[in-house]
């Protein structure tokens, strides 16, 4: 092997250890990718509905998080700990009806 390329490849073993500017560079973009994921996967989050269950007070609700009070449906429209039905932080999706008396026979 000449000099030269023996000299080519010492410097590209350098370059791929540890600390190494190739494998630095390339952590780097890596890890730059890997933010823009975690942001975008946070984006998308966000805007799924999860829903809750029964409300617990004083506990934090997300946006678009659905619960049930009092028989109704409620999704919160920001980020809230308020209480459904008191609050414009809270929007009824399914109002509660009345059963009926007798079944209803089809």
């Amino acid at each position: 092997m000449s000099a030269d390329l023996e000299r080519r490849v010492a410097r590209l073993e350098r370059s791929l250890k540890p600390g190494g500017k190739i494998l630095d560079a390339l952590g780097d973009a890596i890890g730059m990718h890997v933010s823009a994921l975690k942001k975008e996967i946070a984006r998308v989050d966000r805007g799924q509905m999860r829903f809750f269950g029964v409300h617990e007070s004083g506990r934090s609700y997300r946006a678009n998080s659905l619960v049930v009070r009092r028989g109704g449906l409620w999704i919160a429209l920001q980020d809230t700990t308020e209480l459904p039905g008191t609050s414009p932080q809270w929007q009824l999706a399914v109002k509660s009806g009345e059963l009926p008396k007798e079944p209803v026979v089809a």
